[in-house]
């Protein structure tokens, strides 16, 4: 015989003893108003204070909507006690707990109703009424176990007289010694054994016509929690589609002309920083800004190692209010020259500095009137009504999903609200549309990116062009035939006699130089230091703004850069039982029904 456990779980029952009484609500579900008398018997000594019953919550999938009424001792006065559920949710834990020590027998009687306690078994044509009366989560042995099955008149009705129970562990296919049906109307099932170890159960099962009882409901329209979710739901997703039919309508872009044509000088008075907004790659701005004061000879690139660059101030003319703020980031205050600033892609502090550079560049776009911050309450009407939505469908969804209603549709609306929500902000809160004078230079930004893709003889055709030719500085005047010669190529369709303007090669040099960080905004600047470095190679020299330890390699420096550009904006800018067979036929076992559960001391 094996020992049982010391400490508070060390004593017995001398009977557990269940009466049942079954009934039906007025949607026909079962309803189970259930009286447990358990006699304990404690030793002499200083040990418990009481028992812990734990019923389970749950019954085929679905909760039995438990409800403790009261706990009393075997007189009807009553017990304190506590209810709470365990850790994972599985168990109703009822705590009767005396505030001294209490010995020898003690008679706890605890009443609870229950709903939809009855099931439709897959394997027979009935409805069923199986169920485990102490539970096999005992440590304790019961002298005897008993249980009582009452049925209201119009359950009775239903009762087809098949009837069985079972004994032993989980499992046990056993039946129990003693088993009766009464002949009173309605008739009582009765059925009891005697001398139950640690860890068994008393099972019964009794049999009912089908359509005794309804099934519960667990349809998305019988919850309406999950109805009142669904309506936030949809309120969310409305909140969206009011945003992105704003969005299209009255926060679009100016329309502009329509027209793109090829441009080969920056727009007048568009820093590079406000350039790099107006084309969508705001983190790109930096990178631009850097490599703009550059060439314009106030900085010099330097290559510190493989991938790794540093950015000296030389001196010179000051660029734009942009510009300036940038230098003094990268140099923390007013440089002198030979001040050097090592690029380093995990530099938080410089980061921060360029984050806040990059959102004040993004507010002089809107005070400039190149974009504008259109219909500020009903941005933030659209955004708060969809996060407020989206928080009512996760709440009501969270209670249906515990009720088990709905299926997984409660989930599927709270997760679309959820993102509708998140769209809804993201869109509410950056939109900055373009105004006509932001549309302007915009599409100049974009005739540069035609410029910089085209091939080499059509950028020089337009460079040739009368209109181009009136706005290109030249130093010195060269023939057509000097180009073709510097560069390898010849414009077809021109000569010396009937092309409308001369080119310098140093001119174009010092054009497509200031080009380069428009080619980083476009990511073209691979393609675009290719053509640097060959007309570099043309003319025999390098260039000034640019120091390398073997070589000149711009379109290394600009990827390098621009990975430094995207690094640091990254840290400016996560026992019930589920068969469902039956067990009145007598197939059954101990353990395979509802209720049960255990307990133990206290």
């Amino acid at each position: 015989m094996s020992a049982l456990p010391a400490g508070v779980e060390d004593f017995t029952f001398a009977s557990f003893d269940a009466v049942y009484e079954l009934a039906r609500d007025d949607a026909k579900r079962s309803v189970l108003a259930t009286t447990e008398t358990l006699v304990a018997v404690f030793p002499e000594f200083d040990q418990n204070r009481g028992i812990r019953r734990a019923i389970p919550l749950d019954y085929q999938g679905h909760p039995t909507d438990i409800r403790v009424e009261s706990v009393t001792d075997a007189s009807g006065a009553p017990r304190g006690y506590e209810v709470a559920e365990d850790e994972n949710g599985e168990f109703l834990l009822i705590t009767v707990r005396a505030d001294d020590f209490v010995h020898g027998e003690q008679t706890y009687v605890i009443r609870y109703t229950q709903h939809n306690v009855t099931l439709e078994p897959d394997d027979a044509a009935i409805d069923e009424f199986y169920w485990d009366v102490n539970g096999t989560g005992w440590a304790q042995p019961f002298g005897r176990v008993r249980a009582e099955l009452r049925m209201s008149a119009d359950v009775a009705e239903g009762f087809t007289g098949d009837t069985a129970c079972y004994r032993g562990w989980t499992g046990s296919p056993t039946p129990c010694e003693s088993l009766a049906v009464t002949d009173t109307s309605p008739p009582v099932v009765l059925a009891e054994a005697s001398v139950i170890g640690p860890y068994e159960n008393l099972t019964i099962a009794v049999a009912f016509a089908p359509g005794t009882f309804e099934p519960r409901d667990e349809s998305f329209l019988s919850s309406p929690a999950a109805i009142a979710g669904a309506v936030a739901a949809a309120l969310a997703v409305l909140a969206l589609v009011s945003a992105i039919v704003l969005r299209v309508v009255r926060w679009r872009n100016h329309p502009g002309r329509g027209i793109i044509v090829a441009q080969y000088e920056p727009p007048d008075d568009v820093s590079a920083m406000a350039a790099a907004d107006l084309v969508g790659h705001p983190e790109k701005g930096v990178t631009a800004t850097i490599l703009d004061r550059a060439v314009e000879g106030e900085l010099r690139v330097v290559e510190t190692g493989r991938r790794k660059y540093a950015v000296e101030f030389v001196g010179g003319e000051a660029g734009d209010g942009d510009a300036r703020s940038v230098v003094l980031a990268l140099f923390h205050g007013n440089p002198v020259p030979g001040a050097r600033r090592e690029l380093k892609s995990r530099d938080v502090v410089l980061g921060r500095r360029l984050l806040a550079l990059r959102q004040s560049s993004a507010k002089r776009v809107v005070q400039r009137g190149l974009r504008r911050r259109p219909d500020l309450g009903i941005r933030v009407l659209l955004a708060v009504g969809a996060i407020g939505a989206a928080t009512l469908s996760v709440v009501f969804g969270a209670i249906a999903l515990d009720d088990r209603r709905g299926g997984p549709w409660p989930f599927v609306l709270f997760a679309a609200a959820i993102f509708a929500a998140i769209v809804t902000v993201f869109v509410v809160a950056g939109v900055r549309p373009l105004t006509e004078r932001g549309r302007e230079a915009r599409d100049h930004l974009e005739g540069l990116r035609l410029y910089i893709r085209l091939a080499e003889a059509d950028r020089l055709r337009v460079l040739q062009s009368p209109s181009g030719a009136m706005r290109v500085d030249r130093p010195a005047a060269a023939s057509v035939a000097g180009v073709a010669q510097a560069t390898g190529t010849t414009p077809s369709g021109t000569d010396a006699s009937t092309t409308t303007a001369t080119l310098d090669p140093a001119v174009v040099l010092k054009l497509n130089e200031r080009l380069l960080p428009y080619a980083v905004l476009f990511g073209l600047e691979r393609e675009w230091s290719r053509e640097l470095a060959a007309l570099y190679e043309a003319r025999g020299e390098s260039p000034s703004w640019y120091s390398g330890r073997d070589g000149f390699n711009v379109g290394a420096f600009s990827v390098a850069v621009s990975s430094f550009s995207s690094a640091s904006s990254s840290s400016w800018s996560g026992s019930s039982s589920s068969s469902s067979s039956s067990g009145s036929g007598g197939g059954g076992s101990s353990g395979g029904g509802g209720g049960g559960g255990g307990g133990g001391g206290v």
